[in-house]
């Protein structure tokens, strides 16, 4: 009688044991599914603002300007989001507003960065800053962990003469019938030093001609291509190769094979005949 009942006190004790045990397991499951739950509801819902935030990234609006045509191109490394952005638009004044800025880092933070920094020179311009000015009043809102370059450009649709800074981004390239030009970088990377200063480069782009803007994703200065560095590689098969925008476009953004992972974006402006 004894051994029966130690036996039947044995196995309520394990009974116990494996209850407290199912239950501890049935409710890390529950704890479990109801994380990953939430995690769908966030993806759900962020999907959304990062559509729309690479929406946001590159902007074109010269619909008031008569005989000007501008293709972008752009290819983030990761995601769908990244730090390149640009925007090209028609300012108050009538002139072509011109800016493309790639801030360190991918995803959603660079991104927000970049149109942050993209839209403040924008305002520049449309104020009636010269590019130089706009990225050098920059220098104020200095940022330990932010590094970016830049260019900033303005347009004079009757004229054909940009005027442009640039905050050591790629060279800028003016293509020619025969011949491209490569425009370096007319000061430092944006927020190296508060107390940086910007120089005015200026080319004419006549009947016929364009300017490319892009990333250091596309070609990068230090790196080579048969011989010779990215930016002059890209500039000599675009005049051998290129032609109407779109192509000019599409070519320039296959260029950037080099680093999968990097960000890429080309502004290209055209005149027309």
């Amino acid at each position: 009688a004894f051994l029966t009942v130690s036996f039947g006190l044995l196995l309520l004790v394990l009974l116990g044991v494996l209850v407290r045990v199912i239950d501890g397991v049935t409710v890390e499951a529950s704890a479990a599914a109801a994380r990953s739950e939430r995690a769908k509801i966030g993806l759900e819902q962020e999907a959304p603002l990062a559509s729309r935030l690479s929406d946001a990234l590159h902007t074109v609006d010269v619909s008031a300007t008569d005989g000007w045509e501008v293709v972008t191109r752009f290819r983030p490394g990761t995601g769908v989001v990244a730090g390149d952005t640009s925007a090209v638009r028609t300012l108050p004044d009538g002139s072509i507003g011109v800016v493309m800025v790639d801030v360190t880092g991918h995803g959603a933070e660079p991104a927000l960065r970049a149109i942050r920094v993209r839209d403040l020179l924008i305002h520049s311009l449309a104020h009636g800053h010269d590019p130089a000015d706009a990225l050098g009043f920059l220098g104020w809102a200095s940022n330990d962990d932010l590094l970016a370059s830049s260019v900033v450009m303005r347009i004079e649709p009757s004229t054909g003469v940009a005027s442009f800074a640039s905050a050591g981004h790629p060279p800028v390239i003016h293509i020619g019938a025969q011949e491209a030009e490569l425009v370096a970088p007319t000061g430092p990377l944006l927020y190296l030093d508060p107390d940086s200063q910007y120089q005015v480069a200026r080319v004419e782009i006549t009947p016929g001609e364009t300017v490319i803007l892009f990333s250091d994703g596309v070609a990068d200065v230090q790196r080579t291509r048969d011989g010779l560095p990215e930016p002059q590689a890209l500039a000599d098969m675009l005049v051998a190769e290129g032609g109407v925008p779109e192509r000019t476009a599409d070519l320039s953004i296959g260029f950037g094979d080099a680093d999968p992972t990097d960000d890429q974006s080309v502004v290209v402006i055209y005149r027309r005949r």
